[in-house]
């Protein structure tokens, strides 16, 4: 189900309503600014085209996920790879099930699957998993009997997300859809643990119901209610050609859904209102770009020598190591995690990694480039996330953890291309350099030669 759909709970919490008028709630705020330029003197605004700029970079962002995907996927072993694909085909047919509930619940015909009981939903799903293990454990064996050593399967069942006392993995009915926090998508570990570790400005949506959603619903209705009540401002004041008139009919102030009165009247308040307001969209434009350039710099590094070049001593891994493990968010990954305090880990969890470890495999030559590097301490954020969920206190430090991780690295890698650029320019210099003495000791040489 996805996180788009416009669909309230009755028992979710009320949207932020606003006292805008209908016709006015799709306006943008570039709307906003070009209303309140007509009503102010030339030069008052310097960014009339801000919601365009937003506008370009959120079209841009659909073309960053795919290759943003792969790269969170580049040091994953191939088994986890593996399990990720076949929880993904899992997702999608819960998606595609979901969807056809919901669709007979407004009316819209289909193949709308006859909504069953929990329990026997659960072991429906239960048999089709038996079934597809058996027929995988049968090709295994297919493909090992020319095989002089038989290879053992790492597949493993699909295990939906379970959360004590939460509610059921399968949903059947439009209301569990319409209350629960989790969607299809968080329901398979690994998959949820590749959605966590995406982040501005390529993040998805977290899950309908979520507090994270909730409040970035409330941000999102803050501002686009602002910028309509300064469209409704700004155009009653100009239709009404009297300050005092705007002032009398509006009542002199309006209320917007932060509880904040925003005055409608007075060409001097609207207009600062407004200039908070562009200043408000600067700032996102300002962060969207930042945000653009860090996904534009990691994807870049494959296109850099460097990142995967071998370090023949272990000094510079070593020093960045420890750049990461004495950050903040790194306390958690400094040791491997207790069996005893996270029951069910290591039936989960296929490939632990933590700090130390990859410490001992730089020491050790198992780890020789900043790529290494960068793929192992992804293994460990893929973990974190994988066992304990993309929502959870420990996804949110995982993603605040790894994005300092690619900041250092890209970093590291940049500053070692611009000391290798620095190095070769002195270099050529120097080659430079040697060949004009060259050439002026030859030509000494040869004016000599001729006077003799």
């Amino acid at each position: 189900m996805s996180s788009s759909l416009s669909l309230q709970p009755s028992n979710s919490p009320t949207p932020l309503t606003t006292t805008t008028p209908p016709g006015l709630r799709r306006r943008t705020t570039k709307v906003a600014a070009a209303a309140a330029y007509s009503t102010t003197t030339p030069g008052e605004f310097d960014h009339l085209n801000i919601q365009d700029a937003l506008q370009a970079m959120d079209n841009l962002v659909p073309s960053l996920i795919a290759p943003s995907l792969k790269r969170l996927t580049a040091g994953l072993p191939r088994q986890e790879l593996d399990l990720m694909k076949r929880e993904a085909d899992a997702a999608m047919q819960d998606l595609e099930k979901e969807i056809r509930i919901l669709e007979g619940s407004i009316g819209i015909k289909g193949d709308a699957p006859a909504a069953t009981t929990v329990g026997a939903s659960e072991d429906t799903k239960k048999k089709e998993e038996e079934t597809t293990m058996k027929k995988e454990e049968t090709e295994d064996v297919t493909k090992t009997t020319t095989d002089t050593k038989p290879k053992k399967s790492l597949k493993r069942p699909l295990p939906p997300l379970d959360i004590p006392g939460g509610p059921p993995t399968t949903l059947t009915t439009a209301d569990a859809m319409l209350t629960s926090e989790i969607i299809p998508s968080d329901r398979y570990f690994t998959v949820a643990a590749l959605l966590g570790r995406l982040r501005d400005c390529v993040e998805t949506d977290p899950p309908p119901n979520s507090a994270r959603h909730r409040k970035m619903l409330e941000e999102k209705l803050n501002i686009q209610s602002m910028a309509c009540q300064a469209v409704a401002a700004a155009a009653a004041a100009k239709d009404s050609g009297s300050k005092d008139i705007v002032e009398k009919e509006a009542g002199g102030v309006t209320p917007t859904a932060s509880g904040k009165n925003v005055a409608v009247g007075g060409g001097g308040n609207n207009n600062a209102d407004l200039n908070v307001i562009l200043e408000t969209l600067e700032k996102e434009r300002q962060q969207k770009q930042t945000l653009l350039d860090k996904q534009r710099a990691l994807l870049a590094l494959e296109e850099n020598e460097l990142y995967r070049k071998k370090h023949t001593e272990t000094a510079t891994l070593l020093s960045l190591w420890k750049r990461i493990s004495s950050h903040r968010t790194a306390t958690v990954f400094r040791k491997p995690v207790n069996a005893r305090e996270a029951p069910g880990y290591s039936d989960r969890i296929i490939f632990p990694m933590d700090l130390s470890l990859i410490r001992r495999m730089i020491t050790t030559g198992m780890i020789v480039s900043y790529a290494d590097l960068h793929e192992r301490i992804g293994l460990i954020c893929h973990n974190c996330v994988k066992f304990n969920g993309r929502e959870s206190d420990y996804g949110l430090v995982t993603r605040e953890f790894e994005s300092f991780v690619d900041d250092t690295i890209v970093t590291a890698v940049t500053t070692a291309s611009e000391v290798a650029a620095a190095a070769a320019a002195a270099a050529a210099a120097a080659m430079a350099q040697q060949e004009i003495e060259n050439t002026t000791a030859n030509a000494s040489s040869l004016s000599t030669s001729n006077h003799s």
